[in-house]
């Protein structure tokens, strides 16, 4: 199964998401006096890993030949998000992804989860989405056939569902690996036009937007919550060995000197993703760790390298480390020592 990524998506490439800046202030302990904040990267996190089981059964019971499209921004008289849409052969599956633990009902109309009612109504978003899907696709030569399903994977989620819906499916997690069978049986029996995925993709750029939850700003009264130095690529630790040419953590974890510098520098670069890199501040942002010198060694070895003399700053990749290792082609390996 391919992930593709529409024109915009693949200008955006190099920006980080929310849920990136929000991960990297979570490691350093920023969020721990921020509920809001907090409450935001949970909420992420959650969506993130509820996205990441319906790639997996794809993966696992889907064809291979199928192509997915994720996190979609599109504007038809209003903005709204689709999760992925699934690309077979025989047509396309807008799937609406939410990870929820304990009870969900939906019934006059109303959502409740775990007793409460709830404010958002993933039906009806997921409603919406579809019909404004079917309706843009609508315009092409030979539109192709589309399904939603608003898909619950929490594995401890019971759904209950009282009211008749139209126009969307519903998929609870133990139900997920035969609908997935039911679509490559759709695809063997079709007999229909062959879908033309350049064409829908031209046609949904025409519709689409920014992603409206764009990372902002690192708020000022969580900056002064950060913890600074390098900590563990494994555990998060700060209470690390600094050996020649290995960082040591109490977890097993051996990681060179190096690598762990030129994490460390991704790592500020997501939080503070709108500014470039400099000595000084990266100095800094270690705590006391590694010390000038060897900041401007490895920045000078790493990365772009912007104005001369005292205005010397460096490009800021802006991604995370796991995300762009390969750029730095490290000759030490990492590994665990039990």
């Amino acid at each position: 199964m391919e992930i593709i990524i529409t024109e915009h998506q693949q200008q955006l490439i190099r920006e980080p998401t929310r849920l990136d800046v929000l991960r990297e202030m979570n490691k350093r302990h920023a969020l721990e006096h921020h509920e809001i904040l907090k409450n935001e990267w949970l909420r992420l996190e959650k969506g993130w890993a509820g996205e990441k089981i319906l790639l997996e059964y794809l993966e696992n019971y889907g064809q291979e030949h199928w192509k997915v499209l994720k996190n979609v921004w599109l504007n038809y008289y209003g903005e709204f998000e689709c999760d992925l849409i699934l690309f077979t052969q025989a047509g396309l599956y807008h799937f609406e992804v939410k990870n929820y633990t304990g009870h969900f009902e939906f019934k006059d109309n109303q959502c409740q989860y775990n007793g409460r009612a709830q404010g958002g109504n993933p039906i009806s978003q997921t409603q919406k989405a579809t019909t404004n899907l079917r309706i843009i696709l609508k315009e092409l030569p030979h539109p192709p056939s589309l399904q939603g399903a608003l898909t619950f994977v929490g594995v401890d989620n019971q759904v209950l569902i009282h009211d008749e819906l139209t126009n969307i499916d519903i998929v609870s997690r133990n139900e997920l690996r035969e609908y997935i069978w039911k679509i490559v049986q759709q695809e063997r029996n079709y007999r229909g036009y062959p879908m033309n995925i350049h064409a829908i993709l031209e046609k949904l750029n025409t519709y689409e937007k920014n992603n409206s939850f764009v990372p902002e700003a690192l708020p000022g009264k969580a900056a002064h919550h950060i913890k600074k130095g390098i900590c563990c690529s494994r555990c998060g630790n700060f209470d690390l060995k600094f050996q020649n040419s290995y960082i040591v953590c109490s977890c097993g974890v051996h990681e060179s000197r190096e690598e762990a510098i030129v994490r460390t520098i991704c790592e500020y670069g997501v939080i503070y993703n709108k500014k470039n890199l400099t000595t000084t501040e990266l100095t800094d942002f270690f705590g006391g760790d590694i010390s000038y010198s060897t900041v401007y060694r490895y920045l000078n070895k790493h990365f772009e390298r912007i104005g001369a003399s005292s205005n010397t700053a460096y490009l800021n990749k802006r991604l995370p480390y796991d995300l762009i290792h390969e750029e730095f082609q490290m000759n030490l390996p990492k590994y665990l020592v039990f």
